[in-house]
């Protein structure tokens, strides 16, 4: 046999496809208010505030009428755009036709599209008043600091800080058992770790040993719905909110929607939240168009793109629980 068979001829096997890797996706999904689809250059939502009835009406006495308040919010549109080009240069000189991993990938990035928005808009600032200018800060009497349950020093989820806040939405007279207002917990997976690593979420005296069995936290004092995401953002320096941005300035998420610790604390911002606390309003629903385009020498082309918008409707409604994550 001659001395080079087994170095030239020896045959190479190449997978003929393509697999998708790893990446974050859509997690709001079912967990606050869609607005539905909206038209115009901006979209306002009406608020009317509580009002109390008064006692001690005298005999024939004048009617005492109130004077209800009334709100508005203000969601204004993103445009979120994708276009990936496949040239048949390419394709043929490859076992690979990655058009329909292409595609998946597309609607992953979509999703990701969509929660960066709701992201910025729960954190951001909220636009209310007749003509949606007067500007409302994400409220800071809504975070639970960093050092609760942590013996003066920083510290990760515990069961102490989920109960502050859980207290801190009680103590608004929000209703939790009311579908609008159902809770939902918002953590990274250092969180979980922080949970499981807690000596009574293992027991099965406290929680039947679902937990370490499944996983799963939902139903945790009462919170329905437990989601995890590498997308949670990250506390800002000032700790006033989180760092969240759609221009990519400060690069609140890198590659696969992985958030960015742009203050370097290590203190993610996990949130709970009333399903109402946010709102999505759509423009313009996932619209995915595949074409060859023949000004290109016939190129393949997946593009995508939707036009939809999000913002607080309500400080009293989330609440922000640092966590350490050192």
């Amino acid at each position: 046999m001659p001395a080079n068979f087994q170095t030239e001829l020896y045959t190479k096997e190449y997978e003929a496809q393509c697999e998708i890797l790893s990446q974050a996706h859509s997690i709001f999904n079912g967990l606050i208010d869609d607005k539905g689809t909206r038209t115009g250059e901006e979209a306002y939502f009406n608020q009317s505030h509580s009002w109390d009835m008064t006692f001690g009406r005298a005999r024939n006495s004048d009617t005492q009428y109130l004077d209800p308040q009334y709100t508005r919010r203000r969601i204004t549109p993103e445009i979120a755009t994708a276009a990936v080009p496949l040239d048949k240069i390419d394709t043929v000189r490859s076992l690979v036709n990655p058009q329909s991993v292409i595609a998946r990938n597309g609607y992953y990035a979509a999703g990701r599209a969509k929660d960066k928005i709701i992201w910025n808009g729960m954190f951001g600032t909220a636009y209310t008043g007749k003509g949606g200018t007067t500007a409302v800060n994400f409220s800071t009497d809504q975070i639970v600091d960093v050092q609760v349950g942590g013996s003066a020093a920083d510290t990760g989820l515990n069961i102490t800080k989920l109960l502050k806040a859980i207290q801190m939405l009680e103590d608004q007279n929000i209703d939790v058992t009311d579908p609008m207002n159902e809770l939902s917990l918002i953590y990274a997976p250092q969180q979980k770790n922080d949970l499981m690593s807690i000596a009574n979420l293992q027991s099965f005296d406290y929680m039947g040993g679902k937990a370490l069995v499944t996983g799963r936290f939902d139903g945790l004092l009462g919170i329905p719905n437990i989601r995890r995401s590498t997308m949670v953002p990250y506390c800002n320096a000032a700790e006033t909110g989180a760092d969240v941005d759609l221009d990519g300035v400060n690069a609140a998420w890198g590659a696969n929607g992985n958030a960015n610790d742009i203050a370097g604390n290590s203190n993610r911002a996990v949130i709970l939240m009333c399903r109402s606390a946010v709102s999505w309003a759509s423009w313009a629903n996932l619209r995915v168009e595949t074409a060859e385009l023949p000004e290109k020498n016939y190129l393949w082309q997946l593009w995508l793109e939707f036009q939809g918008g999000a913002a607080r409707m309500e400080e009293t409604k989330l609440v922000l629980i640092e966590c350490n994550e050192e």
